[in-house]
């Protein structure tokens, strides 16, 4: 916060000019809030409902995109922390796999995408999912997916 308003100040010339900053916070309460916020907006957005995949790379009954193709879009797009971007590459019943801009997969089982139920407005959600492909379809790129706490991967939304 105080290097993006020294900028908005001085513009590049915050980096050039040998400013020193005095704060009355640590860098490691400063971190503790940000990830306190990013929880918190993360855990709001959960409780309000499954808003669909960001993007579908490839329509079920086509032929699906290759690796390359599938790692190189997930390279593009912009991660948040502990949310990394992801497309689904096979999906039934029980369990989804996804696919990393790294190219490494993960397993989304029911547990992790019981909470998705669909979105209908602020204060109402659709039923709660009774299996893993009312959530997920191959070729979504599925918004992100980020690592629990107990080391599951859970399906989220930016």
């Amino acid at each position: 916060m105080v290097r993006q308003e020294m900028y908005n100040r001085y513009g590049e010339s915050a980096y050039e000019d040998g400013y020193r900053i005095y704060t009355t916070i640590t860098r490691k309460v400063q971190q503790a809030a940000q990830q306190a916020v990013r929880n918190n907006v993360l855990d709001y957005d959960m409780r309000h409902g499954y808003r669909g995949p960001a993007n579908v790379l490839w329509k079920v009954g086509e032929s699906a995109w290759d690796n390359n193709k599938i790692t190189d879009t997930l390279k593009a797009l912009p991660t948040y922390g502990p949310l990394l971007p992801a497309a689904v590459t096979s999906a039934n019943p029980q369990q989804a796999t996804a696919m990393l801009a790294d190219g490494s997969t993960v397993a989304l089982s029911m547990e992790g995408v019981r909470w998705a139920r669909p979105y209908r407005s602020d204060t109402q959600q659709g039923p709660t999912p009774r299996k893993v492909t009312d959530v997920l379809q191959t070729g979504q790129q599925s918004g992100f997916v980020r690592l629990a706490m107990h080391g599951g991967w859970h399906k989220c939304r930016k």
